[in-house]
């Protein structure tokens, strides 16, 4: 039942339907809370993050990333922790707070260069190459956005 509420929730997260999308995650975060199931509340508790971080409500937003990356931190799950640093890092760049946006957009790419995990790199290169942009250190994000496009065609 949780599965479903989370994917409810995900459709009408993606459909703009943010209230129905809050809705279907906190019962599923209700029905996992009583199980075993800690990786499947970390990814509710990462959905819940990303709708708030879509809402601009970003300090319940790093209280669900935060709540994600300890489960994941438990469970020894670098792939959880990975991408809780990479989109974590988003709600610091909105915070206009590059430095720690930097830091964990690092910390989400050495993880996955020890998992060679493509994919992670190319999503982390992009990120950090955003942040450089933005502080107009074109230099430092031309290098990262062509590392990143290298990661991106494997």
């Amino acid at each position: 039942m949780a599965e479903i509420k989370k994917h409810v929730g995900v459709a009408n997260y993606f459909i703009g339907r943010y209230d129905v999308a809050a809705k279907n995650y906190y019962e599923a975060v209700s029905i996992l809370e009583k199980t075993k199931e800690q990786k499947k509340l970390a990814y509710v508790h990462n959905e819940i993050a990303k709708l708030y971080r879509k809402t601009r409500e970003l300090d319940r937003s790093l209280q669900n990333y935060n709540k994600a990356l300890a489960i994941f931190t438990t469970l020894k799950d670098s792939t959880g922790i990975s991408m809780i640093m990479n989109e974590s890092g988003v709600v610091f760049e909105y915070q206009e707070d590059y430095a720690e946006a930097l830091r964990r957009y690092t910390a989400s790419k050495n993880i996955c260069d020890k998992r060679n995990d493509f994919l992670g790199m190319s999503y982390a290169l992009s990120n950090i190459a955003g942040v450089y942009v933005i502080q107009k250190k074109y230099k430092e994000a031309e290098d990262n956005c062509c590392r990143h496009l290298t990661f991106a065609e494997n």
